[in-house]
């Protein structure tokens, strides 16, 4: 039996929300992504080296996306585990759809940093460094692959430059996280006192 949102601690009703509007974000990244590999101009720069992998990936993080927005219109509240679980078929599928659009010198490894603050909100703890340490390793590995593939030159710097830009996301967002549940607490606190 789903828990309606009103049954929910006030803490998990926020963090249920906020995994929805994270939620949505992605069913329209995903739908964009579709639309513009659908679209003929586009595909000069969409899909560009593996446009089967793109679509492939592409379709399938779309389809993931929506069966997640049907169980949350339904109030179902998810277990921290289960967060973690979506944030990295985040990380997986935005890595893949990186890898089809050339490597990380195509810009598209950025769209992963909003997956890790989302992460790091939604699940307190050593969660956050882990999103950014699977992140960094997928985009470095990415390039380590490409250039054993290929003769042209990898992006290792601008790997590791968005892995850098991936653990201060983490760790800032992660700091933010703490400091309003400290003031969340406190205010709580003297509201009862």
């Amino acid at each position: 039996m789903p828990q309606q949102d009103s049954q929910l601690p006030l803490r998990q009703q926020q963090d249920l929300k906020l995994f929805k509007i994270f939620n949505y974000y992605r069913v329209i990244l995903s739908a964009v992504l579709l639309f513009t590999y659908s679209n003929e101009v586009s595909k000069v720069f969409i899909g560009l080296e593996y446009p089967l992998l793109f679509i492939v990936t592409t379709l399938a993080y779309a389809s993931i996306n929506l069966i997640l927005a049907l169980v949350l219109l339904n109030g179902q509240a998810l277990h921290p585990q289960q967060i973690a679980v979506n944030i990295l078929i985040d990380i997986l599928a935005l890595s893949l759809i990186t890898y089809a659009n050339g490597g990380v010198g195509s810009g598209f490894g950025i769209l992963i940093i909003l997956s890790i603050a989302a992460g790091s909100i939604l699940i307190r703890g050593r969660y956050a460094i882990v999103f950014a340490a699977v992140s960094s390793i997928a985009m470095l590995a990415i390039e380590i692959y490409r250039a054993s593939i290929d003769a042209s030159s990898p992006n290792y710097f601008q790997a590791g430059v968005l892995g850098m830009v991936f653990f201060a996301t983490s760790l800032f967002v992660k700091r933010i996280s703490l400091r309003i549940d400290a003031s969340e607490n406190l205010a709580t606190q003297r509201a009862t006192d």
